[in-house]
């Protein structure tokens, strides 16, 4: 190989690396929503009416950080954490790593049971996951600590999730 191929290899790359950096930079990529890598079937309606909402209060740009974090949302047979209460049951979990900002949603298969549990559990994780949010238990929200009633979050489904959504979009102006 002679020095002129060498140098040519080398300035193509250092090209593609600085356009890259550029159009990370000026936001090219930033509405564009691309995790999670897997995804449960069960769970694509709910996460698409998620990423829907994103778009309607104006917070793609966090929420799309948050989906290129996520990894996967499964739904499996049973939560593996213990949590300190040994009364607590736990239905779905956001996990984040110390090392890394990747993230994984589980939801317990046996909530499946009923749809508007399920989904707003989908959707209480996904808070977590892509938005950053922690519990919030002064007021009836999707963010509660702890799963209400089926037939209140059925009447007030869509008032809930708009609420959460005007807060974070609130909060993150």
């Amino acid at each position: 190989m002679n020095q002129f191929y060498v140098r040519k290899k080398f300035m193509v790359f250092v090209a593609y690396l600085l356009m890259g950096g550029l159009l990370t930079a000026y936001g090219v990529d930033r509405y564009r929503f691309k995790g999670p890598k897997y995804q449960a079937p069960e769970t694509v309606k709910t996460v698409n009416y998620f990423k829907e909402k994103c778009v309607e209060y104006k917070v793609q740009d966090y929420c799309a950080y948050g989906f290129r974090n996520l990894v996967r949302i499964d739904v499996v047979n049973e939560i593996w954490y213990q949590s300190y209460d040994k009364d607590t049951v736990n239905i779905g979990l956001a996990e984040y790593s110390f090392f890394s900002p990747l993230t994984k949603i589980s939801i317990d298969k046996r909530l499946m049971v009923d749809k508007v549990i399920f989904d707003t559990t989908v959707i209480h994780e996904l808070g977590h996951a892509v938005l950053g949010l922690d519990h919030n238990d002064e007021k009836p929200a999707i963010m509660n600590s702890s799963v209400g009633d089926s037939y209140f979050l059925q009447v007030n489904y869509e008032t809930l999730i708009n609420e959460m959504f005007k807060d974070f979009s609130n909060s993150a102006k």
